[in-house]
């Protein structure tokens, strides 16, 4: 089979980062990218033969998860990859983030849909639904895995300068600064709101959701753990970052609760703490 277009991508990000690291890393990286091929040499034909064929091996994972006492399964691994936001050539650094099912981004609220490609949202929103069809047949909960708050388009931005937040992106591996919303702002965090409606809307059994808070595109404004350094918007500088973490948390948190009686739980995983999980009870 001759090389995809996701391929060229991952050969050529590895090649962008093998000056930074040691050349056998870099090999052992390429073998391991090249892996993850079930989806990135798929034509449209192709790819909707192999979702139907993903789908088969979900649930037969389902099943042998269910036979070994599990309740939750995660249903966010092993997605087309969102090439959409290569838009910047020669830029790699989006395939740290492709894919990652941001909500904003896979349940866009109205104001965000001109921004997004809506066309691949609808394809993995359907995916979704089909994995928590497959778990409520079976009994079983959903898990949702998501790097948040993930960054947006940069026209989003320049049309709505007010919501920007944190440079996000890893200054030694991208070519162009990238943002991801202020979770400080009420205007961002009601779109967080709806876009959490609507997903748990499509997707009711989904019960738990762990948010990796602070890499792969995404960040809090003035946390130390972001690679550009210490930076967000100038608003909202100097509030806690215990305010702020947990504003943005009981947001989903209280978004999630309004679909369904019992409360999803909520866990932030940051990367350079470990995982610090916030079980938040219902208000």
């Amino acid at each position: 089979m001759k090389n995809s277009f996701n391929n060229k991508i991952i050969l050529k990000t590895a090649a962008f980062i093998s000056d930074l690291l040691p050349r056998g890393f870099v090999s052992i990286l390429i073998v391991l990218l090249l892996g993850q091929i079930s989806f990135a040499q798929a034509t449209t034909k192709q790819e909707k033969q192999l979702i139907q064929e993903e789908l088969l091996k979900f649930e037969a994972f389902v099943v042998k998860a269910k036979e070994h006492g599990a309740t939750h399964v995660r249903i966010t691994d092993n997605i087309p990859h969102a090439f959409w936001q290569f838009d910047t050539k020669g830029d790699p650094y989006p395939a740290w983030f492709i894919h990652q099912p941001s909500l904003l981004k896979i349940f866009p609220p109205a104001r965000l849909k001109p921004y997004m490609n809506m066309e691949y949202a609808e394809k993995i929103a359907a995916i979704f639904e089909a994995r928590c069809k497959i778990l409520r047949h079976h009994g079983l909960k959903a898990f949702y895995f998501a790097t948040e708050p993930a960054l947006l388009p940069e026209k989003f931005f320049i049309d709505n300068p007010k919501l920007r937040g944190p440079r996000v992106d890893h200054p030694n591996r991208s070519k162009v600064a990238r943002f991801a919303p202020c979770v400080d702002h009420p205007e961002v965090l009601a779109m967080y709101r709806e876009a959490m409606r609507i997903l748990k809307k499509r997707c009711p059994e989904i019960e738990i959701f762990n948010l990796f808070t602070s890499d792969s595109g995404s960040g809090f404004c003035w946390t130390h753990g972001l690679y550009a350094g210490r930076n967000g918007n100038s608003n909202c500088e100097h509030r806690p970052m215990e305010d702020r973490v947990a504003g943005f948390m009981i947001t989903l948190q209280e978004a999630a609760s309004d679909q369904r009686r019992r409360p999803a739980r909520l866990g932030q995983h940051h990367p350079h703490l470990g995982v610090l999980r916030h079980i938040l009870s219902s208000r």
